[in-house]
């Protein structure tokens, strides 16, 4: 949540209330999941780790990202990894 909020307020020019208020807000609906190990998914940036393993934990079917690192991986196990235009051409039944 940490490392979500520094990137609203760096790449989006949030204020840090504004950020807070974005977190509260997605957990009101998200659902948090409980790591149960760790990975060495993506080797250049280990932070980006804990991405994988929470799409891991809550069985996530596609990461979306404008994360150079992990869109790299294309994919891990059965979890594409994606920009968020591919995945809106997805859910408009366009790809």
């Amino acid at each position: 949540m940490e490392e979500w909020a520094e990137k609203l307020e760096l790449k989006f020019g949030f204020s840090a209330e504004q950020s807070a208020e974005t977190i509260a807000r997605y957990l009101s609906f998200a659902r948090l999941v409980k790591i149960p190990r760790t990975l060495e998914a993506v080797p250049r940036d280990p932070d980006d780790n804990a991405v994988i393993e929470c799409a891991i934990a809550g069985k996530a079917t596609y990461v979306i990202s404008g994360d150079r690192d992990l869109l790299e991986l294309k994919k891990f196990q059965d979890i594409e990894i994606i920009r968020a235009g591919e995945f809106l051409e997805i859910m408009a039944g366009q790809r």
